[in-house]
């Protein structure tokens, strides 16, 4: 089953006009750090209507926790396998959570 995602997260590096375009577009919502000084821009205007910093703010919080499973099991994975490659995957994401049930 596929989901379409609703709203784009993303550092000030994402701030292209081109992409605000794209994704409203798509009907899809930006939730993009404006770079400084920039103001122009069509699309970038009506997406930044629905800016909010405190949904941006859950940008960190999400990378601050796929930053600490890189750290603590490693930012690779060694599957050969799309299969493998998942399961190794999901092993580490579930990792932290079996350590709070002991």
């Amino acid at each position: 089953r596929t989901e379409i995602q609703k709203t784009l997260f993303g550092d000030t590096a994402y701030d292209a006009e081109w992409l605000h375009e794209y994704c409203f577009e798509k009907g899809v919502q930006t939730q993009i750090k404006p770079s400084k000084n920039v103001r122009r821009g069509f699309y970038r205007r009506k997406q930044m209507r629905n800016y909010s910093p405190g949904e941006y703010h859950q940008r960190s919080l999400i990378e601050r926790g796929f930053g600490s499973l890189k750290r603590k099991y490693g930012g690779s994975v060694s599957g050969k396998s799309i299969a493998s490659v998942k399961a190794e995957i999901y092993c580490k994401a579930i990792a932290p959570n079996l350590r709070l049930v002991q």
